[in-house]
């Protein structure tokens, strides 16, 4: 149980930012609550990942990816789309696509995908009950001269209010930046 926000925002900025709540269900359907975890690897300069979900799944996969990083993006878009899945998870990658253009890839376990090239977008990954209301709340925020790293910790708030025993105050984040025609990534 998680939330994962990826903004692409042309022509100079892309972000991954997540909470770090570790959650998971029990046999009995039970939210059992867990430690503070990474949930955004990096995997090479031009390519990072976030993943919600089953915790355990999400680190061995990122460590499959930080292996295979050689690859095209396009070729670990296959991959993750290939690798073993876990009920309920979802993988969003970002960074620079084949071609060098900024791209969003959002993929759920589920079978559901979303990949976004060059536009001003968002992809939100959280449990279901988040999304629809945390992307109302998002895009009502995107228009406002706040920085990136507030509007997502805000809309993160937002959905802590809506179940707090779920969603960390604790972050991390990705952050690409394009200046002067060179890609930069900055960790948080």
């Amino acid at each position: 149980m998680s939330i994962v926000f990826a903004i692409l925002e042309l022509p100079k900025d892309i972000v991954l930012f997540a909470d770090r709540k570790r959650t998971y269900r029990d046999k009995n359907d039970m939210i059992v609550r867990s430690d503070e975890m990474k949930k955004i690897f990096k995997i090479n300069d031009h390519l990072a990942c976030g993943i919600t979900g089953d915790a355990v799944w999400g680190s061995t996969l990122a460590a499959h990816l930080q292996k295979v990083s050689v690859l095209y993006p396009s070729e670990l878009i296959s991959f993750i789309k290939a690798y073993p899945v876990a009920e309920g998870s979802t993988i969003t990658l970002i960074g620079l696509y084949d071609d060098h253009k900024p791209f969003i890839f959002g993929y759920a376990t589920e079978g559901v995908e979303k990949l976004y090239f060059q536009n001003c977008q968002s992809v939100a990954t959280s449990p279901i009950e988040y999304v629809n209301q945390c992307n109302k709340y998002l895009s009502g925020r995107l228009d406002s001269q706040d920085g990136f790293k507030l509007i997502i910790q805000d809309t993160i708030r937002f959905a802590s209010e809506l179940n707090p025993s779920e969603i960390s105050d604790t972050f991390n984040s990705i952050h690409f930046h394009l200046e002067d025609d060179v890609w930069t990534i900055i960790e948080h």
